[in-house]
């Protein structure tokens, strides 16, 4: 892999997937109301899920320099 589970960069890219479909849907619905809003703002819940839990059992265990 190209980024180590304590880089910096991989909890950007664990935060971006949170936040880009929250982006989406917010651009999507100041639009126009569409049907893609509901899928995005799960894919975002899954995505902070994601993020959280790998922050909590990985990077928070195994780089303790951050705490």
């Amino acid at each position: 892999p190209i980024l180590k589970e304590c880089e910096f960069g991989m909890l950007v890219i664990n935060v971006a997937m949170f936040v880009f479909p929250l982006l989406a849907a917010g651009i999507i619905r100041a639009k126009k109301k569409a049907k893609v809003v509901i899928p995005l703002i799960l894919c975002a819940i899954a995505g902070f899920l994601f993020f959280f839990m790998y922050w909590l059992l990985v990077q928070n265990v195994q780089c303790p320099t951050w705490a």
